[in-house]
């Protein structure tokens, strides 16, 4: 008896699992485990870890996934993942911008919106098509594909993901998406079109378009890595209140500080704070100032290696960080983020 189109669908979904696997869940998970040992050992090194607390760590995945994932897998399983982290995301107001930027950019070049990104994960252009006619059984395998993505919790809240971890949760979102794409087929076989759908469905679904060849590490790396210094650098600014205060008799006077706050706006937000400000008249008065932790040498020299690597020069031309320095992390987190969507939109073929 010889074999059915559905049969050897069958087949072709298998083979393409094993393939994106290979190609994508692999090098992704060494890519971040690359990435973020080489940044927490340079922040050793400088002996800052103790700045990059709990929230923090939990935000080098989104990073890494927003703006240098590299793949459809990646973009996709990145924003379902975010869901789970929004309350770390929200609070940053600067990385909720970076982050979110860098899905519009990924979805938009897909052609997807947030809405859509499940069904088009899986049935791509046919969805508009199929979409409002598949059975219960379909949509509830399909919408099955972004769930049980969720980061370990600390204390309550999202923490660092290592690396086994991560892949592990990249491995079952392919698992999901092979199961949806099985019962998509069957159902496109057995009711609207036979083999013809069969093959239509092959061309169009996101799960047959693979990456051409394996993620390279090395390079994906480097730029979750740039992505991780860039945010560092948007996260070294500050917000200082204090008041003047006379010294001896009346000669001269003196600024004290009493408390310091993060400022959660990129540099280049109409809102970012003036760089100086003083309010009513010397003597006494109160004044806000934005300060800069400065990058040590060890720091300065990563950042440089990277950024010369991704765009052939050094980054730091300044002694000191300033909020130029923020601006212009800032712009190579977007360009990273458009290099990104660019990729994965020619993995789709997509002009």
């Amino acid at each position: 008896m010889g074999t059915t189109a559905y049969d050897r669908l069958q087949d072709k979904i298998r083979e393409t699992k094993n393939l994106w696997n290979n190609r994508a869940s692999y090098p992704l998970s060494s890519s971040y485990e690359r990435a973020r040992d080489t940044y927490l050992t340079t922040l050793k090194e400088q002996k800052e870890l103790d700045r990059l607390n709990a929230e923090k760590k939990a935000q080098l995945v989104m990073l890494a996934l927003s703006l240098a994932g590299g793949s459809v897998l990646a973009t996709f399983f990145g924003k379902a993942a975010a869901k789970t982290v929004a309350a770390e995301i929200v609070s940053n107001s600067a990385l909720n911008i970076v982050v979110n930027k860098g899905w519009e950019r990924a979805f938009s070049a897909l052609a997807w919106t947030d809405k859509s990104a499940g069904m088009k994960f899986v049935l791509g252009s046919l969805w508009d098509e199929v979409g409002n006619r598949i059975t219960k059984e379909v949509s509830d395998k399909i919408k099955e594909v972004p769930k049980n993505i969720t980061p370990a919790k600390l204390k309550g809240k999202a923490t660092i993901k290592g690396p086994v971890e991560y892949l592990g949760e990249l491995l079952s979102l392919v698992n999901r998406w092979e199961n949806a794409v099985m019962a998509t087929g069957r159902w496109l076989y057995d009711s609207p079109g036979g083999e013809a759908a069969i093959k239509t469905f092959q061309k169009s679904s996101p799960f047959f378009k693979l990456p051409k060849r394996k993620l390279d590490v090395g390079i994906t790396a480097n730029k979750m890595e740039l992505s991780f210094w860039m945010k560092y650098l948007l996260d070294s600014d500050f917000l200082e209140t204090g008041y003047w205060k006379e010294t001896g008799r009346g000669i001269s006077m003196r600024r004290v500080s009493t408390g310091r706050k993060p400022i959660n706006v990129n540099p280049s937000n109409p809102k970012y704070p003036k760089a100086y400000k003083q309010t009513g008249s010397f003597g006494g008065v109160d004044y806000s100032r934005v300060g800069y932790d400065n990058a040590g040498e060890v720091i300065r020299k990563r950042i440089n290696l990277l950024h010369k690597k991704a765009k052939g020069q050094n980054f730091f031309t300044e002694k000191r960080v300033s909020k130029q320095t923020l601006q212009k992390a800032q712009q190579t987190l977007q360009n990273l983020a458009s290099q990104n969507a660019n990729i994965v939109k020619a993995q789709l073929g997509k002009t």
